[in-house]
């Protein structure tokens, strides 16, 4: 004689309260991870822009000539222009020149590379290039230089170029709160 099957599955109670749980865990989750985001974009951003600075000071020091980091007007741009001005979030190049003064690249100048950043803030503490001298890779200017790097209105972090060319990072406040 043959037993009758039990049909096995989840009530609609149940179902309901799986569900509840699962929306709750996803409130809770999806701003923890918009912060771990902006973080990530602020970090990456940071050492992009680090990146050329080291670039530009190792290349004086070791082409013995000068090399200079500026903002640009479009980094898209078959030949894009240093812009006069503390925002740097259009982008930025890096270039030696071989002729003075330094403010724009020129046909004599050599072109290293071209940054488009990705989505963030990016603003100076001074207008217009940063310029590393040779032989020591110094900077150009009488005080140090400082960058503010933003991917959200309370999260930031800094990058200062000392005088003698040295960079530092600051981490900034955590996009946790």
């Amino acid at each position: 004689m043959t037993t009758p099957h039990r049909l096995r599955g989840v009530t609609l109670v149940e179902l309901m309260v799986t569900l509840s749980i699962a929306v709750i865990l996803l409130t809770i989750a999806v701003p923890s991870f918009q912060h771990l985001v902006f973080d990530a974009r602020r970090a990456s951003l940071t050492n992009t822009l680090a990146g050329s600075l080291q670039q530009a000071r190792a290349e004086a020091m070791g082409r013995g000539q000068s090399m200079v980091v500026c903002a640009v007007d479009d980094s898209d741009a078959d030949t894009p222009r240093c812009v006069d001005t503390t925002d740097w979030s259009n982008g930025w190049m890096v270039f030696a020149c071989a002729t003075q003064p330094c403010t724009d690249i020129g046909s004599d100048d050599t072109l290293l590379r071209v940054v488009r950043p990705g989505p963030g803030k990016v603003a100076a503490s001074i207008k217009g290039p940063v310029t590393f001298e040779a032989p020591l890779g110094e900077i150009a200017t009488t005080t140090e230089i400082t960058f503010t790097i933003s991917t959200a209105a309370h999260c930031k972090r800094t990058l200062t170029i000392k005088r003698n060319g040295h960079l530092s990072k600051d981490r900034g406040r955590d996009c946790y709160d």
